[in-house]
Parts: structure tokens; C-alpha cells; sequence
């Protein structure tokens, strides 16, 4: 990928930014609520009502757009009727970081992290199925 040099140089500079690590997660958890959703077959209007929300705020949610209190997780655990984990782990090297991440930024690979059930797409603040 010819972008790759610069993405590695950013993700290096940035790593420990608490800005760039912030918009990292909330990109995660939107993934995750995602995921959720496919699963349940559910929509963005489904999970407005359910929230008792607009659509507007559930897409700006997806997109990563608002800061979420552990409230507002709990409130999208139980309506997605899913488990909110949150777990530290230790810090990835820049190679590691973006062999995880890469199929965010690779266009042919979205649909397939958005679209899996698999444990391997969870994230480091993710919404787990309920069993």
C-alpha cells in the first residue's frame, strides 16, 4: 500500500497522544455498536427508539462524534442486549498496531471487519454478545 510508510510514521508520532488513542476507541466502540446491530438485524432508527434518541445522534454515535459516559455504554449494552467490556492491555508495537487495524483503512477490507461475529473483531473497549 503506498500510504503505508506515512500511516506507520502518523500512528508512531501519534501513539501516545491521548487525543489520537480518544478517537481511536470512540472508531472502535462505533464499530462494535455496528456489529451489534447487524447481528440483531437491527436499525439505526430501531436503536434511536430504543435509546429514545434521534437518528441524527445515533449516526453522529457510529461515527465516533459524541463523548460516551459509562451511562450511555451501559444504556447501548442493554438495548443492543449486549455485554460492555472494558479491558487495558498493554501497548502495541507501531507493526502490531497496524496489522491489527489495518483492515479499517484497507477499502477492501471494511465490510469484512464490520460484518464478522467473530471474537478475534472485538476491541480493547467492545460490546460482546450476550450469550
Amino acid at each position: 500500500m503506498p500510504n503505508d510508510t506515512f500511516i506507520r510514521q502518523y500512528v508512531e508520532k501519534f501513539k501516545d497522544d491521548p487525543e489520537f488513542v480518544t478517537e481511536q476507541l470512540m472508531l472502535e466502540i462505533g464499530g462494535s455498536i455496528v456489529r451489534c446491530m447487524k447481528t440483531r438485524e437491527m436499525s439505526r432508527s430501531d436503536l434511536a427508539k430504543k435509546l429514545k434518541v434521534s437518528r441524527a445522534y445515533v449516526t453522529q454515535l457510529l461515527n465516533g462524534k459524541p463523548n460516551l459516559t459509562i451511562r450511555s455504554l451501559a444504556a447501548l449494552g442493554v438495548v443492543l442486549e449486549a455485554r460492555v467490556g472494558i479491558e487495558f492491555r498493554p501497548s502495541y508495537s507501531v507493526s502490531k498496531y497496524l496489522a491489527r487495524y489495518e483492515p479499517h483503512w484497507k477499502p477492501t477490507g471494511v465490510k469484512q471487519v464490520y460484518g464478522t461475529k467473530t471474537p478475534e473483531a472485538a476491541s480493547v473497549t467492545h460490546l460482546a454478545l450476550a450469550a
